[in-house]
């Protein structure tokens, strides 16, 4: 990615996350986050990721309120970020955030299972301490 590639796409990020957090008004938007932005070399199409803290069913239907605002989102991009072309946005679900979400869940299942080995295998040498 070009240095000027990489300032649109941060760029655009930093606005997009300033029009979702103040002034969308749709409550399925109340969860999501622009984590990363990548733009064509022509600068006309973008592709958005955003993370969405819920359901699976919830990221979808953030998505699809994303899509439907679109329309907004550009017209907004457009008076914020001084582009002379506003690139085309597409939105799309990060796939990282869930992945570490999943990641998380069965680092703490290991966890557990350790404690409660732990648990069950301290009991049992406690006893032939004291019998000793």
């Amino acid at each position: 990615m070009t240095r000027r590639q990489e300032r649109v796409s941060e760029l655009i990020r930093s606005v997009m996350s300033d029009i979702l957090l103040r002034e969308a008004r749709d409550p399925r938007f109340g969860f999501l986050t622009v984590t990363e932005v990548k733009i064509s070399a022509d600068l006309r199409d973008a592709t958005i990721f955003v993370s969405v803290l819920g359901e699976h069913e919830q990221a979808e239907d953030a998505l699809r309120a994303l899509k439907g605002a679109t329309g907004y989102i550009r017209c907004e991009l457009a008076k914020r970020a001084g582009l002379r072309v506003v690139p085309v946005l597409n939105f799309r679900l990060d796939p990282s955030a869930e992945h570490s979400a999943r990641v998380l869940e069965l680092l703490e299942k290991i966890r557990r299972e350790e404690q409660t080995e732990s648990a069950t295998s301290g009991s049992g040498s406690e006893s032939s301490e004291t019998a000793e």
